[in-house]
């Protein structure tokens, strides 16, 4: 509660009430759908489990819920972008303090920090490879192949060797670049370019879908491939 008031606290003085409103609301309808939606889920997978309680009006009821859940949603992330990209950037942090807390992978915790420290490096050197390439030092295609070499290699290595982590250790690598993803959404002005916005962010999320590739490679079919 200490923590929920403090954050609470910063979270007022940093914004307006509308901007509180829209996280807010967005945040509340995207776990109110998928609460709704894990009711089709348990009933599908255990079908003949006793319930103290069954939905009123299964399976209409639930299922209106969840497309008016869906329209709000999408409605709300095409009228306004940038906090529906901010709230979703900052429940996705979540997802971090979760797997670094969590025992359900047995993942030593110097691994998940080798695995920042290591996607930190792979940007820093990526950036100076693209800044290179941008004066005429370095052919321009170079950059794009490092990220592609880089990230996928490290995603195979940590999955391979922590195999239990599967594609998840491609979120661990490429920390980095999803911290400068939501700082782009926090930055963004209403007055720029949301085509050209966009197309900043289409290459790091294919290098940071190739983290998880390649880290999916190395927990599955590496490691498959290397049992006797």
């Amino acid at each position: 509660l200490v923590v929920q008031g403090v954050w609470a606290a910063v979270l007022t003085l940093s914004g307006s009430f509308d901007q509180l409103t829209d996280l807010a609301v967005f945040a509340f309808w995207l776990f109110y759908g998928m609460v709704t939606a894990a009711v089709f889920v348990f009933r599908w997978r255990e079908p003949d489990a006793p319930r103290s309680y069954r939905t009123w009006g299964y399976p209409i009821v639930p299922a209106l819920f969840v497309l008016v859940t869906v329209y709000l949603i999408v409605t709300t992330v095409i009228f306004a972008p940038r906090r529906s990209l901010i709230g979703l950037g900052i429940i996705a942090l979540g997802l971090y303090v979760y797997g670094w807390f969590s025992d359900a992978t047995a993942t030593p915790k110097f691994a998940l920090v080798l695995a920042i420290v290591v996607g930190f490096i792979a940007v820093s050197v990526q950036s100076l490879i693209a800044f290179l390439s941008l004066i005429g030092v370095l052919p321009a295609i170079l950059w794009q192949v490092f990220a592609i070499v880089s990230f996928f290699g490290a995603g195979t290595l940590f999955g391979r060797k922590w195999p239990l982590l599967g594609w998840k250790w491609g979120l661990w690598i490429s920390f980095m670049i999803q911290l400068w993803l939501l700082y782009n959404a926090i930055s963004f002005q209403s007055g720029e370019s949301m085509s050209y916005y966009i197309g900043s962010m289409i290459p790091q999320l294919l290098t940071v879908g190739l983290a998880c590739m390649g880290a999916l490679v190395g927990s599955r079919i590496l490691n498959n491939s290397s049992r006797p």
